[in-house]
C-alpha cells in the first residue's frame, strides 16, 4: 500500500496569502508584508477594514485566477507521486467560494498533476487517514495521528510544540522532511533485526 501525503492547497501549494495581501494593498492603500500578518485569523492583521473588505477577495472568481503556485509546488508534487506516493490536497472553504476556488485557481495550478479524485474539501483535516500531513495552521494539524509538518508562516511562530512535529519553510522543504524521515525508517529498519 503506499504511503499517502495529505497536503493543505492554500498557502502551502498556492500563495493564497501573498496574493490575499497584495489585493488589501491595492484595494485600501495599505502597506502590510507578509511579515505583518501574524495571526491566522485575517481579521485581527487588519483591525482598519471590515469583515466585508476582507473577505471580499475571496468570493470574486476573478481574484483566484491571479492565485499563483508556490514555488516548486508542481515539481513537488510530481516528485512525490513519482516516487509511489498518494498525494491528496486538502483544503477547507465557504461553500460560496468552492466552486470558483476548485475552476480558477485548482484545477487551473495542477492540471496534469492532480485530478478531482485527489481532492478533499473537509474543515475536519484530522479525519483523514494519511501518514503525512502539511498544513499552515496548526490547529489542522493537532489531532492528526499522521506526522505533522507545519509550513511556516509569521502567523504560527507561537504555535504549541505539541500541535506539530516539524516545521518547515514551504513545500519542498517539507518533501526533503519527508525524504529523511523515510531513510530514518529504513535504516532503522534494515538494523533491527541484526
Amino acid at each position: 500500500m503506499n504511503k499517502v501525503i495529505a497536503i493543505d492547497f492554500d498557502s502551502v501549494i498556492n500563495d493564497l496569502l501573498g496574493e490575499w495581501v497584495k489585493y488589501l494593498n491595492i484595494s485600501y492603500n495599505l502597506n502590510k508584508s507578509m511579515e505583518d500578518i501574524i495571526y491566522w485569523d485575517m481579521t485581527e492583521n487588519y483591525p482598519e477594514l471590515n469583515v466585508q473588505q476582507i473577505f471580499s477577495p475571496l468570493y470574486d472568481p476573478l481574484f483566484w485566477l491571479k492565485v499563483p503556485l508556490i514555488t516548486n509546488a508542481k515539481k513537488v508534487l510530481r516528485e512525490m507521486k513519482k516516487e509511489g506516493y498518494k498525494v491528496v490536497v486538502v483544503t477547507d472553504s465557504d461553500y460560496r467560494i468552492i466552486k470558483f476556488k476548485w475552476e480558477n485557481c485548482l484545477l487551473r495550478l495542477l492540471e496534469n498533476v492532480i485530478t478531482s479524485k485527489d481532492v478533499i474539501i473537509t474543515s475536519q483535516k484530522s479525519l483523514i487517514k494519511c501518514d503525512y500531513i502539511i498544513d499552515d495552521y496548526e490547529n489542522n494539524l493537532k489531532d492528526s495521528q499522521a506526522i505533522r509538518l507545519l509550513i511556516d508562516y509569521p502567523y504560527n511562530r507561537n504555535a504549541p510544540e505539541n500541535t506539530f512535529n516539524y516545521r518547515c519553510d514551504n513545500i519542498e522543504d517539507a518533501w526533503e522532511c519527508i525524504l529523511h524521515i523515510e531513510e530514518d525508517n529504513r535504516i532503522k529498519e534494515k538494523f533491527k533485526n541484526v
